[in-house]
């Protein structure tokens, strides 16, 4: 099981005669897009195992930006992001779920995607072979990085309502 990560314009969906409605995301592409996974290509979706996205978060050093504080058991979610971050609510406090973007998580993601750079070694962006490798001279977290950056630039730039959304 895993996220359903998308960024891009919000839209609602709802079903006639159905209770529910949710927030979600457009689909789109763009030629542009870092297109490092074979999965996502250049598309503004994809889909890590609920511990990969997590594991990405803290060796990235964005973790309080997806999970604030981290998880309470006592409260059953997850807390809030520290005073002195950016936003309150971190951007997986529901699952599923779906929050606006600011301009400072771009900047929060542009400033871990350079120090990766500055410290990883030079390794290039990317994954694993297609034999399973994953230790094959690429790095997955400035891959994520790369993708979360870009589609978190293209949204706040080109959507009404820049939205990312899970499920």
């Amino acid at each position: 099981m895993g996220y359903d990560i998308s960024i891009g314009n919000a839209r609602l969906d709802y079903w006639k005669g159905d209770e529910d409605m949710r927030i979600s995301v457009e689909p789109a592409t763009h030629q542009d897009a870092p297109a490092h996974c074979p999965y996502t290509k250049d598309g503004n979706m994809r889909s890590p195992g609920y511990c990969a996205w997590h594991d990405f978060c803290r060796e990235a050093g964005i973790h309080e930006l997806f999970y604030g504080q981290g998880w309470s058991r006592e409260e059953r979610r997850y807390l809030p992001c520290t005073d002195a971050f950016h936003r309150e609510t971190p951007l997986i406090a529901e699952h599923p779920g779906a929050f606006p973007l600011l301009p400072a998580d771009l900047e929060y993601i542009k400033a871990a995607r350079i120090k990766r750079e500055q410290t990883n070694g030079g390794k290039p962006p990317g994954f694993g072979d297609e034999d399973g490798n994953r230790d094959n001279g690429n790095d997955h977290v400035l891959a994520r990085l790369l993708w979360l950056e870009f589609w978190i630039d293209w949204a706040l730039t080109n959507c009404e309502m820049p939205t990312i959304a899970n499920r």
